[in-house]
């Protein structure tokens, strides 16, 4: 009896090794291009919560793969696994969005997901999230929050550092000075409020 109830209360504490699971097994399948039974797989993954499975489920909708080609039942999965947090579709969406894949398009919505990714620290949706501020496309312009999330792409040294620095060489000489400082401001308290943010 003892050991029932510590099965029991294990599956209840580690839910997510059964969706790790059958996530898993559908990308196994999907590589073995046995497209249905990997898009049975992803979706039981996905009615457990799992946001990579529903990724999964949109590329399969988007490119035909064990369902019928439907581009609006891709973007649903896709939105679905963004708005669980879901890295890959929301930067997805925002580039989707912005240049009307697929979808109609909307400057306010491709500002929303390139926001979420950029909140996420990811360094290209941060450049673009600023490009989105400082021209206003689907928001209201700000410069100093432009300036902030600029500060936060360009915080590692490497090529794609370099090409950002470059292309904005001559936006950031129009820029007042103290709006630069108050871009500095909003990213370091950006990065105070996240602990282990680079």
């Amino acid at each position: 009896m003892n050991r029932l109830i510590i099965c029991l209360l294990l599956a209840m504490c580690f839910p997510a090794q059964s969706f790790a699971g059958k996530y898993d097994e559908g990308i196994r399948l999907l590589e073995a291009k046995s497209y249905v039974k990997a898009a049975a797989a992803f979706e039981a993954a996905a009615k457990e919560g799992d946001p990579g499975a529903e990724r999964q489920l949109g590329f399969m909708y988007y490119r035909g793969l064990g369902f019928k080609q439907d581009n609006a039942k891709a973007v649903a999965q896709f939105e679905q696994a963004g708005t669980h947090g879901d890295l890959e579709s929301q930067v997805n969406l925002g580039s989707m969005y912005e240049n009307g894949l697929s979808v109609p398009q909307s400057d306010a919505k491709s500002a929303y997901w390139y926001r979420l990714a950029a909140e996420q620290g990811h360094r290209q949706s941060q450049f673009r999230f600023g490009e989105i501020c400082y021209l206003g496309a689907g928001i209201p312009r700000d410069q100093a929050e432009a300036t902030k999330w600029w500060d936060l792409a360009m915080r590692t040294e490497d090529d794609s550092t370099q090409r950002m620095g470059t292309m904005l060489q001559s936006v950031m000489n129009k820029i007042p000075a103290e709006t630069w400082d108050e871009g500095h401001r909003r990213a370091s308290e950006w990065l105070a409020a996240r602990p282990g943010a680079k």
